[in-house]
């Protein structure tokens, strides 16, 4: 029976070989590939995009129709793809709603093509869309608020709102920066290995959302937490680099002095040294920050402690987050996690701005 079997399959492989390749009968058109139009500058602006980075462009949120035949009264029956905003990379979201105004005006979506063009140029080719969407404005509404931001990762789309009228090159830069720390943070959050190796760290020992008092070893956040609020370990995070806490930033408050004039530290050297002793306790725990709600607690969960980490990540870049926090054995190696991923996987490079590595090193540590 066996070798009946045998020389079936061998006469069906034999007749096989014989026959030619087995091809597509249907080619189907790529609609996401743009054409150029040198007469109209706006579509001849897209098809150079297009041809540098392979990203469509579009002004509408109908990036592609089909044809699929016709319906019973002979009429043409088309297929429309639309932006749907509500696929992100951490899932499907239900309780938003999006809509837009769209860039009519040809200057206007020029000046919006040249945004998408220094976008471009400067994200790394992991974080470029598959497609880009430019509007005059996005609307997310939901049950609790109603939203307009000037941009939104979705998982093939990005949507750019708001920016027809950018022309200064250092904000054109800033929001660019903005965008692009957010999808780091869209990626990195999608990974559940790079995120389980980071919560790791700190949550075996159970020291998300506990006070530092009842951790222990913290004497420096202590203290000056006792004197005041406003000397939590959240204003020496939101220092320079950072959006300031409060207008100032730990070693001002401290030179400041309480409201009733009693002077803190002698001077700036002192106020320098209680923040490197802070951070080095903090560090002891693997945390850069505390929570949200009150610096007299660790951050709340690892989600919180890695939007902290990301942040400072891609702000100070591997030289900076260095030398402000890389005497903490446990920071660093929460550091390591997610840089590799954005360094290797993204293609991110986590390096400084114009200025020497002195000048910026100096401005992190005596800020």
């Amino acid at each position: 029976m066996k070798k009946i079997a045998y020389l079936f399959l061998l006469l069906v492989l034999t007749a096989c070989a014989g026959e030619d390749p087995i091809t597509p009968a249907i080619e189907q058109p790529n609609e996401f590939t743009l054409t150029d139009n040198p007469s109209d500058p706006v579509q001849h602006a897209r098809y150079l995009l297009f041809k540098e980075y392979g990203v469509p462009v579009y002004f509408n949120d109908t990036i592609a129709v089909r044809n699929k035949g016709t319906n019973a009264d002979g009429s043409p029956r088309m297929i429309y793809e639309t932006v749907d905003l509500n696929w992100t990379f951490s899932g499907y979201n239900r309780g938003v709603k999006y809509t837009y105004h769209y860039l009519t005006q040809p200057e206007e979506q020029l000046r919006a093509l040249n945004f998408v063009g220094k976008y471009l140029a400067t994200a790394p080719k992991a974080l470029r869309p598959f497609s880009i969407m430019l509007a005059d404005t996005l609307t997310a509404s939901s049950r609790s608020s109603i939203e307009q931001p000037i941009y939104h990762v979705g998982f093939r789309t990005l949507v750019f709102a708001q920016v027809k009228d950018l022309t200064d090159p250092d904000t054109i830069q800033s929001k660019i920066a903005t965008v692009i720390r957010n999808m780091i943070a869209d990626r990195v959050t999608a990974n559940k290995t790079v995120c389980a190796l980071f919560a790791q760290v700190s949550s075996e020992k159970g020291w998300y959302k506990s006070e530092w008092e009842k951790l222990g070893n913290c004497p420096t956040l202590l203290k000056w937490q006792r004197k005041s609020w406003v000397l939590s370990p959240n204003a020496l995070f939101d220092s320079a680099p950072y959006e300031i806490y409060g207008g100032q930033d730990l070693v001002d408050l401290l030179l400041q002095g309480s409201p009733s004039g009693e002077a803190y530290v002698a001077d700036a050297a002192e106020a320098r040294e209680v923040r490197r002793l802070m951070i080095q306790e903090m560090g002891n725990y693997g945390f850069i920050r505390g929570w949200k709600n009150t610096g007299f607690r660790t951050p709340a969960d690892d989600k919180e402690d890695r939007e902290y980490f990301l942040q400072a990540i891609i702000t100070l870049g591997e030289r900076g987050f260095r030398a402000r926090y890389g005497t903490s054995k446990l920071v660093m190696e929460k550091y390591q996690i997610l840089a590799d991923f954005i360094s290797d996987t993204l293609g991110y490079p986590l390096d400084y701005d114009g200025r020497s590595e002195e000048e910026q090193i100096d401005d992190i540590t005596n800020s």
